[in-house]
């Protein structure tokens, strides 16, 4: 187990806002809609209605006639964007690039909801499709350059996944894994995988009467190779 690692941050922004075509409705939407998702959709047959339009007229046993109006039921919006900016720095360079999200909205739920529940070889195909959409072209070929300068250098390679997009955060970015590794970097003792998630809050400076004290606590497990804490 390595004591010094080589750094390999790898940055996905939000992108602009782009929604994935599915989103909207097959036909065209009524001129008076006040958004484009929204849209008078047909109705199923019911007591009193025919199947047709959304605005079906219904003659009462007695009275005038009335009509109604059916509200359109609202459409399902895609929770992750198929399109997201990446850069990706290390001691060999820094590389730009688009992330373009490897999923189906399907695909991507059963990820989040069944990932320990699925098989090996479920896993192992998400991973390497996660692998190639986020280090995508240069920046594989820079992911590449920095583990062969931690192994020349007798170093361990520390992942750095830095995720703006909070729906990106629900993915589980362990199982990321190069279609010419036998196995994850986030199970191997040589390399590290680690989130870094930016707050949205706005970062205050705290204002200390005296001398300010902090306390930090560390791990060293007597049943493992011993850390470099002070250089950590």
């Amino acid at each position: 187990m390595p004591n010094d690692f080589e750094d390999f941050e790898l940055r996905i922004a939000s992108s602009s806002d782009q929604r994935r075509p599915e989103t909207f409705a097959a036909s065209a939407p009524d001129a008076r809609s006040a958004a484009p998702w929204e849209d008078e959709r047909p109705l199923t047959a019911s007591a009193g209605f025919s199947k047709g339009s959304a605005r079906q007229k219904r003659r009462p046993s007695a009275g005038k006639e009335r009509t109604f109006i059916a509200h359109p039921e609202p459409l399902k919006k895609a929770r992750w964007k198929p399109t997201y900016s990446v850069l990706a720095r290390s001691s060999q360079g820094a590389r730009h690039g688009v992330f373009k999200f490897p999923f189906s909205d399907d695909e991507a739920r059963r990820l989040v909801q069944q990932g320990p529940l699925l098989d090996d070889k479920t896993l192992e195909d998400f991973g390497v499709r996660l692998y190639r959409a986020a280090f995508v072209e240069e920046i594989g070929t820079l992911f590449r350059l920095t583990d062969l300068q931690a192994r020349r250098a007798n170093r361990g390679l520390r992942l750095r996944m830095v995720l703006e997009a909070a729906e990106l955060t629900e993915l589980p970015w362990e199982i990321v894994r190069p279609p010419d590794w036998g196995y994850a970097p986030a199970l191997s003792e040589r390399t590290r995988l680690v989130r870094h998630v930016d707050l949205l809050a706005e970062h205050r400076s705290l204002d200390v009467q005296g001398t300010a004290q902090v306390q930090l606590v560390t791990a060293q497990p007597r049943d493992q190779q011993p850390q470099a804490l002070e250089k950590e």
